[in-house]
């Protein structure tokens, strides 16, 4: 399972709950093999944006097919029910005009399901939010779009999705 994040410090949480971590001698910032409950984890983190995320897809595939491909981190809400701290999850992602279906995971702990919007910049003005709130985005990251993107075989920002929209 290759999870990808901006930064290693996205993954802190996590780490405390694996075994036998060891450095991954990959051309990224921050990456790491790790266990957690029997299951061989790669963690990695290669800074802001898709094409970084992206690059990490590449990466890994070189290094031997994951059988899971997922994005993590923070991530801003856009909607009134997300809270700081709160847990979101994916149900599609939106990114360069094109939605994606993604496997959403299952989890015991409370968390929020929605559709992510990848931009390629920190979301800042009201303006801004409203919009991306209008097109149904109850969060906003940067990476997701990327890795999605790679991992169903194309660019970041290629259309390779269930949906474009216009």
């Amino acid at each position: 399972m290759l999870l990808i994040a901006a930064e290693a410090l996205e993954f802190r949480g996590l780490l405390k709950h694996c075994r036998n971590v060891k450095p991954l001698s990959w051309p990224v910032h921050w990456a790491r093999r790790a266990e957690l409950n029997g299951r061989e984890l790669w963690l990695a983190a290669n800074g802001a944006g898709a094409q970084r995320a992206a690059r990490v897809v590449d990466i890994a595939k070189a290094a031997g097919e994951p059988e899971v491909v997922c994005s993590v981190g923070f991530c801003g809400g856009l909607s009134a029910d997300l809270k700081a701290g709160d847990i979101f999850v994916a149900e599609r992602v939106q990114a360069c005009g094109h939605e994606y279906g993604v496997m959403k995971p299952q989890s015991p702990k409370p968390h929020h399901i929605g559709i992510l919007a990848s931009i390629d910049r920190v979301a800042q003005t009201v303006e801004e939010k409203a919009e991306l709130r209008a097109r149904g985005a109850a969060a906003v990251e940067m990476e997701a779009g990327g890795v999605v993107a790679r991992a169903a075989g194309g660019a970041p920002g290629a259309g390779r999705g269930d949906r474009s929209r216009p």
